[in-house]
């Protein structure tokens, strides 16, 4: 995450406080990279300290938008600056050794997901850690699948785990923390589960204390 007061003053310049509701609006011509700028920038916004249940991404990104005959201007946008009063939240970040005293806790409902394609997972990953590709919670236009396909996707991979919306935690991680919050934002804001951890140094930081396994 970038530094904190580089964070604040840059969201203060574009008019951010931590009272308004943030709609994040990307394009889906690149998949899944303008997906996960998206969710990389909610998570960034709830590190700065903000209501995660104030931001939001616009389904579709702009081609959605434009589809369906959406206003637009070519004008560009001058924010005007204000003051952003907010307050660092890492509670939902974590490091490579909380990650390493969470491995093989299925059972206690403890879930390690890598995001990251199933070729790179089975090249090398996280002991322990269950694979649930990024994509896999895209459609092919980019809009995220219906929540209850995200959940019986989620459910039956994690299988009679005791985790859920309302219990448990769910640890994700990629290469660098990108793709990572794909789920990170899907498990938060679209299915509403109250614990979930961002390992934001994710394999890259990783590997410079522990192994890979394989298979």
């Amino acid at each position: 995450m970038p530094p904190e007061d580089e964070l604040f003053l840059d969201l203060g310049a574009n008019g951010f406080t931590t009272k308004k509701n943030i709609v994040i609006i990307t394009s889906t011509a690149e998949l899944p990279v303008g997906v996960v700028r998206a969710t990389r920038a909610a998570a960034t916004l709830q590190y700065a300290g903000h209501d995660i249940t104030k931001v939001g991404i616009l389904d579709g990104g702009f081609e959605a938008w434009d589809r369906i005959g959406g206003p637009t201007d070519a004008l560009p946008v001058i924010p005007t600056p204000a003051k952003y009063y907010g307050s660092v939240d890492e509670s939902f970040i974590v490091d490579r050794h909380y990650v390493n005293s969470s491995l093989n806790r299925l059972e206690d409902g403890i879930v390690l997901v890598d995001a990251r394609p199933r070729s790179a997972y089975t090249d090398g990953h996280i002991e322990s850690a269950l694979s649930i590709p990024l994509g896999s919670i895209l459609e092919a236009d980019g809009t995220f699948r219906p929540a209850a396909d995200l959940l019986a996707l989620f459910e039956s991979t994690v299988g009679s785990a005791p985790v859920s919306a309302t219990n448990g935690e769910v640890i994700v991680y990629c290469w660098i923390g990108l793709m990572a919050t794909g789920w990170h934002y899907t498990l938060t804001n679209i299915l509403r589960f109250g614990n979930v951890k961002l390992y934001d140094g994710s394999v890259e930081d990783w590997v410079k204390e522990y192994p890979l396994v394989t298979g």
